[in-house]
């Protein structure tokens, strides 16, 4: 027994002093002890952390009624979250859908008097300084359309497109593409089409038809690149390119209405109206 425990005392000596004098090996054991570690709590880091997800596929991805999806609305996008994180961590013990029937008509009214206040702001400030702009520039009405009325009015689209970007870089576009797409669409049928209403018809045949087909001919251009996969610079430098020779056209336009044709359409009503105090002085010598 004294010699089991002599021996036993000796390798243990032995083994710690080979370890000690092989301070490569100690190195390498404490490293890899060190990288299980962490490797261990950068897994589960990963799994606690949904950042590198877009928040549209919380349904795809999580479980109703879960902690994961409870923590995918509070990382997804980047650490960003949505904003009411709390309908999908149950809250008070009320499901998901319950949260949505309670929030609902809030988002409803809040999203209609957002809407009231972009016109009440647009009709009040905007449209009253676009004009006094105009009058002190005597800039045309409808250059000022194309460059100034146009230029607040993208304004909103391009921070809401750029906002679709960052916040969802993967499929962000899409969206962004949708709204410039379907803001389009809305100006020109349902805002155009009200204002021809209201306005009891347009005499702008002409100008008109020039801006419908300007604006069908950009689409294509636009569809081509698209088609092509790659946006690039010198697609940009076109786009630019062909807004700068639709607002030159639009102001060549302005000048000529000005120049040529107003004049024209007064001397027309001019002599519409000399020829008749002809007829009128006629009608009156021949009945006295």
């Amino acid at each position: 027994k004294y010699g089991m425990s002599m021996s036993t005392v000796s390798s243990t000596s032995t083994s710690t002093s080979s370890t000690n004098n092989d301070p490569l090996r100690y190195l390498e054991d404490a490293n890899g002890d060190d990288q299980n570690g962490n490797g261990n709590e950068g897994n589960d880091d990963d799994n606690n952390n949904y950042s590198d997800q877009s928040c549209d596929d919380i349904f795809a991805l999580t479980e109703e009624g879960s902690d994961e999806r409870c923590l995918f609305s509070k990382t997804c996008n980047s650490n960003q979250g949505l904003q009411f994180n709390f309908v999908f961590c149950n809250a008070f013990n009320l499901s998901t859908n319950t949260w949505m029937l309670i929030l609902s008509p809030l988002t409803t009214t809040w999203l209609i008097l957002l809407f009231r206040m972009l016109g009440s702001t647009a009709e009040d400030f905007f449209s009253p300084s676009l004009e006094m702009f105009s009058i002190k520039l005597g800039l045309p009405p409808r250059f000022a359309g194309v460059t100034l009325l146009a230029l607040g009015n993208g304004a909103a689209d391009v921070s809401a497109t750029i906002n679709a970007i960052v916040q969802n870089p993967a499929n962000g576009y899409q969206m962004s593409l949708g709204a410039l797409t379907g803001a389009g669409m809305f100006v020109g049928t349902v805002v155009a089409g009200i204002v021809i209403v209201i306005a009891d018809g347009v005499k702008c045949r002409g100008a008109l038809v020039r801006d419908v087909l300007m604006f069908i001919l950009t689409l294509g251009v636009v569809f081509k690149y698209f088609e092509g996969g790659v946006i690039g610079t010198g697609a940009v430098h076109c786009f630019l390119w062909m807004y700068f020779a639709f607002v030159l056209v639009v102001l060549v336009a302005d000048i000529y209405h000005r120049k040529v044709v107003l004049p024209r359409m007064r001397r027309i009503e001019e002599s519409m109206m000399a020829l008749q105090d002809v007829d009128e002085s006629g009608d009156h010598n021949v009945g006295a």
